[in-house]
């Protein structure tokens, strides 16, 4: 497997040297460490790209990148300085290359940023554009609802047409129209534009592009109308000789030099002696690593291509990330054919950037993980009972009545007013349970509650709201109501005789004594309080309106004793 070159060298030299598949072991391995580079740089945004928020940065920090590049280059070109930084500028003197030294690779380079904030832009247009309307109300949602980000992109792609134009570069400037056309082809396929749109945004860019020509772009003008691909071509014809010596494993990685101008014979005189590059990344690649390096090259291009071709038609959110990244592609392997901007470490890691992110928001599980991150912990808290319980540790506690009477008497001290006096109890009752409630003061302590729960609260999951009613909900959901006074304990008259008797309800009357029947030996009714003497003979019954004669036997006096009402007994107001 080693090239022949090696012992073609030791015998010349009259030594025995170490062979190796390539020709330039040393240089193929720097190459070798860009390549890795690179590949990490879109696997690192491949993974971060599942995120569409971090897909959109991705994006927007790569378009401004090259607007703010393209400004540079902008006031460098018509302020006439004549440098890249504080270096003097030997290379393409009348052309704009920012900060690059080759006017091709700029051009590039320049189109990715504005394919990267097509992006973008797309994307809000899709948010912004609801329906069907005339441009002039297009243009009215644009700006009324747009965001800053969206005007800031949209100068990214006229600063970034600007400046291809002003390269001079014939093969960037064609490569990037081609990548726009590509876009808007895609944008007619999901039917974001129509028809009469495509035809109509084609007419305003190819207008914009004339008019960027009339302001300074002559050079490529002049460059567009003449033919200048004689050296060009003999360059080729060279590389395909050099190919053809090895075309399954190819010269080792950049050993093109060498093989380049190992095969040429001195048929093609080039304007420099030693060829380094052959304008032809494909070429190139087959001289270095054969047919199994380029087709496999070309399969890990062709799979992510696939990858985003299925994201744009099969996804319903997140494509116009895809369709930016395939716009990308095709820029760049359309001017891939005619030069070596691709090779340029500015141009390979921008590039792999985009298509990486791209192909991330292309993947099957690519979700708005954002959104899904900040329901990550509800959706684990509803497996378990702790949000449960953290959620009845935040409740406010309900005051009891004797809180709610001391708050009462509190407040009537700090107003200096009397407290409310006990009700007069009822001629039969000798005592009453005294229950004083300032209905005001139990309304202000309910709204105090209220509003801590209502500033205590957090947002719930839904699937904790299936979870049985806590009771003190039904509590805080009503205000709290007067609530009636107690019946008063049972009374006793030693002088009578009589049995204690149930207090009354408001509005009740009591009789004076229970009856008792002889002849049905009927027991006293309700039934004797222990210790109480049962009396010798019954009273006349009193008709209250409570009970009914039986038919067969006399009428006797039903007492229904009242139940203690317990605070779960009591229903919600």
């Amino acid at each position: 497997m080693a090239h022949p070159a090696w012992s073609e060298a030791g015998r010349s030299l009259g030594a025995t040297l170490d062979g190796a598949i390539g020709l330039e072991p040393i240089a193929g391995r720097t190459l070798l460490m860009k390549i890795v580079a690179y590949g990490g740089i879109f696997l690192m945004a491949l993974h971060f790209g599942r995120d569409r928020h971090l897909a959109r940065l991705i994006y927007v920090a790569v378009a401004l990148s090259a607007a703010g590049y393209a400004l540079y280059g902008l006031i460098e070109f018509f302020g006439g300085w004549r440098k890249i930084l504080w270096f003097d500028k030997t290379e393409y003197p009348g052309s704009l290359t920012s900060t690059f030294v080759n006017r091709n690779s700029y051009a590039t380079y320049a189109g990715l940023g504005v394919v990267a904030a097509l992006g973008p832009l797309l994307q809000e247009a899709r948010r912004l554009v609801t329906g069907r309307g005339t441009w002039l109300r297009l243009v009215q949602n644009l700006s009324l609802e747009a965001s800053p980000t969206f005007f800031l992109l949209l100068a990214a792609v006229l600063l970034g047409i600007f400046a291809v134009v002003l390269t001079g570069s014939r093969g960037g400037f064609m490569a990037t129209a081609f990548g726009l056309f590509v876009f808007m082809v895609l944008m007619v396929a999901l039917r974001d534009i129509g028809v009469r749109q495509f035809v109509a945004v084609l007419v305003l860019a190819v207008a914009s592009i004339f008019g960027f020509l009339a302001l300074g772009g002559g050079s490529l003008v002049n460059r567009l109308s003449t033919e200048q691909y004689e050296a060009r071509v003999d360059l080729f014809d060279v590389a395909r000789l050099a190919a053809a010596e090895r075309p399954l494993v190819g010269h080792g990685l950049a050993g093109f030099p060498a093989a380049f101008n190992r095969a040429n014979d001195g048929s093609a005189v080039f304007d420099n002696s030693w060829v380094d590059l052959a304008h032809n990344s494909y070429l190139e690649l087959v001289i270095e690593g054969g047919m199994i390096g380029l087709i496999g090259s070309l399969a890990l291009l062709g799979l992510t291509v696939g990858l985003m071709l299925q994201g744009v038609f099969t996804r319903a959110r997140g494509t116009s990330f895809a369709i930016a990244g395939l716009a990308a592609c095709a820029l760049v392997g359309a001017h891939a054919m005619i030069d070596f901007s691709v090779q340029m470490p500015a141009v390979a890691a921008t590039f792999m950037l985009l298509v990486g992110a791209a192909a991330g928001q292309s993947l099957p599980g690519a979700l708005a993980r954002t959104n899904q991150n900040r329901n990550d912990a509800a959706e684990s808290e509803a497996d378990s009972e702790r949000p449960r319980r953290r959620a009845r540790e935040r409740r406010p506690v309900i005051p009891t009545r004797e809180e709610v009477a001391a708050r009462a008497a509190a407040l009537a001290a700090e107003r200096g007013e009397a407290a409310a006096a006990p009700a007069a109890a009822e001629p039969t009752i000798a005592s009453a349970t005294p229950f004083n409630v300032d209905y005001g003061s139990a309304l202000d302590r309910w709204r105090q509650v209220k509003q801590v729960a209502s500033a205590n609260a957090r947002p719930r999951p839904v699937p904790l709201d299936t979870a049985e009613p806590h009771p003190d909900d039904a509590a805080l959901a009503a205000p709290p109501k007067a609530a009636a006074p107690e019946p008063p304990a049972p009374a006793f008259n030693p002088a009578a005789g009589q049995p204690p008797t149930p207090g009354a309800w408001p509005g009740v009357t009591v009789p004076g004594a229970p009856v008792f029947d002889p002849a049905t030996g009927q027991p006293p009714t309700p039934g004797a309080w222990p210790g109480a003497a049962v009396p010798p003979a019954p009273a006349e019954p009193v008709d209250d309106g409570l009970s009914q004669p039986a038919p067969d036997r006399p009428s006797a006096i039903i007492y229904e004793l009242p139940r203690n009402r317990g605070p779960r007994d009591r229903k919600p107001g």
